[in-house]
């Protein structure tokens, strides 16, 4: 995903329902730094928009406490979305 526009690629192509972009946004939130907050909350917000489950592994460590709250946020309110749909 190209990294000036990353968070509006990703929501455009959710919005499209483009599934065939799942793979790519997850490989980018694997490298993402943690600095890096408006593309990891982005990125996690269209793959949520997309209704697909995001890795176990991914979510637990953006839940980490090390990580920032805005990004522990987001992770925590996707664990509970997941855990109740399951």
């Amino acid at each position: 995903i190209d990294r000036n526009y990353a968070v509006l690629i990703a929501r455009h192509l959710a919005k499209s329902q483009i599934y065939e972009s799942v793979d790519r946004i997850i490989s980018r939130l694997r490298i993402a730094d943690s600095t890096e907050i408006d593309l990891i909350v982005g990125l996690l917000d269209a793959l949520v928009e997309l209704r697909v489950e995001v890795p176990g592994d991914l979510l637990n460590h953006f839940a980490e406490p090390s990580m920032p709250w805005q990004i522990r946020r987001t992770a925590a309110e996707i664990i509970s979305r997941q855990s109740s749909a399951t």
